[in-house]
């Protein structure tokens, strides 16, 4: 069962693009035409126009904690169906490392969803941000205005080092897992979730590394990431975007 949910999630990754914001048209990998809200919506106060324009909704800003990297390369995946989704290109720097989730309350303090959810890998700002793309990803594909990125079924997101999809699977060919173990997962990612005032949120320790779970915006979808770097161009941050709210209601500044 993991062999065959692998070579589906590598065909999914090939094969699928979704359309995304306006990008630049000379770089296929730019992010979207709304990418200051990568910072704004982590921004204390942050607020936005709803389907109301008088009612804005506001944003809070989570901490997921922290993100262990043990071998430099980093996934994005629903942990659910695709554990060992393939790594990202570009390599991060070995350690821990803060992860956060923008929550933008969507229902007023009754609910809310994930916006964005960040690994921070450094405290730089950030001046430049591009698409993650893995070593599936043909650019040849890309159309202006799309998007490569994951799939997701389980209405879950995460972030993990490549050891930690790899520990899992090993743990279930290996019987160490018992065999409701994604079921133990849901349960316990309610509970932690409620904890911290989120719909779902789970960290498990996998090998060297962990595996943090949360809940994928709105659910089930197709969902890209971008870096982020510094003005020496180096990576400082990890972002998902979970398309939850309609940035063309307004003006980001």
């Amino acid at each position: 069962m993991i062999a065959f949910t692998l070579r589906l999630a590598l065909a999914v990754h090939v094969a699928l693009v979704f359309p995304a914001g306006a990008t630049a048209a000379d770089d296929p990998l730019a992010p979207p035409d709304y990418v200051k809200a990568f910072v704004l919506a982590f921004t204390p106060g942050f607020s936005w126009p709803g389907d109301d324009p008088k009612v804005k909704v506001p944003f809070k800003v989570i901490d997921g904690g922290l993100l262990k990297i043990s071998s430099g390369e980093i996934v994005a995946c629903d942990p659910f169906v695709f554990p060992e989704f393939p790594p990202f290109l570009q390599e991060v720097p070995i350690g821990q490392y803060p992860v956060q989730f923008a929550y933008p309350m969507v229902h007023g303090e009754a609910g809310g969803r994930v916006a964005f959810a960040r690994v921070n890998f450094s405290a730089k700002p950030v001046v430049k941000w591009q698409m993650a793309v893995t070593a599936q990803a043909d650019l040849a594909t890309l159309k202006p205005g799309y998007i490569f990125g994951y799939p997701v079924d389980a209405g879950t997101g995460s972030f993990s080092d490549k050891a930690a999809g790899e520990a899992v699977t090993r743990m279930v060919n290996e019987g160490k897992l018992e065999k409701e173990y994604s079921q133990a997962w849901i349960d316990d990612g309610e509970i932690a979730g409620k904890a911290r005032g989120m719909n779902f949120y789970l960290d498990v320790a996998a090998g060297s590394a962990n595996i943090i779970m949360f809940g994928s915006g709105w659910g089930d979808g197709f969902y890209a990431s971008y870096f982020g770097y510094d003005a020496q161009g180096e990576v400082a941050a990890l972002i998902t975007d979970f398309q939850v709210m309609d940035w063309s209601l307004g003006e980001l500044r």
